[in-house]
C-alpha cells in the first residue's frame, strides 16, 4: 500500500482510510468527539486549464504543505482525490475547534501565491459514542 502521495508527498487516500478506521475504533471506548475536514479547491480544474499542469501541480504542493502546518500535531492530512484533501483528526476536537482550523486553512489556501483568488470549499464531519 502506498502510504505517501506522491506529488504532494502528504499522506495517501489509502492512509487516510487506515487512519480513520484506527480513529473510529477508539471510539468504542472513547465519548469525546473526532472529526474530519474534507477541503476541495474550487476551480482548480479551471486554473490547471488555464495555466497548465505544471502550475497546478505547483499549487497542490503548496496547499498541501500549508494545510500540513496548519493543523495540530497528530492529525493527518492527506489527498484525498485529485484536488481534493481530507484532516483527520487524530483526538478529540469539538466543531468550534475544528472550525478555527478550517478558517485557518481557508485563509492558507487564498494566499497561494502562484493561483491568485485561489478559494476552498470545506466540509467537516464529526462522530462521538451516543
Amino acid at each position: 500500500m502506498q502510504r505517501v502521495d506522491p506529488l504532494t508527498g502528504v499522506a495517501s487516500r489509502e492512509h487516510l482510510l487506515d487512519r480513520l478506521d484506527v480513529v473510529l475504533a477508539r471510539k468504542a471506548h472513547d465519548p469525546t468527539p473526532v472529526g474530519v475536514l474534507l477541503v476541495d479547491l474550487d476551480g482548480f480544474a479551471a486554473l490547471n486549464g488555464r495555466s497548465g499542469h505544471e502550475v497546478g501541480d505547483e499549487v497542490l504542493v503548496d496547499v498541501a504543505t500549508r494545510i500540513d502546518r496548519t493543523i495540530r500535531t497528530g492529525d493527518v492530512v492527506g489527498r484525498w482525490d485529485d484536488d481534493a484533501f481530507l484532516v483527520v483528526f487524530a483526538s478529540a476536537i469539538s466543531p468550534a475547534e475544528a472550525t478555527v482550523v478550517a478558517e485557518r486553512i481557508l485563509a492558507e489556501v487564498r494566499s497561494v501565491p502562484s493561483a491568485p483568488g485561489l478559494t476552498a470549499s470545506i466540509g467537516l464531519a464529526f462522530a462521538s459514542r451516543a
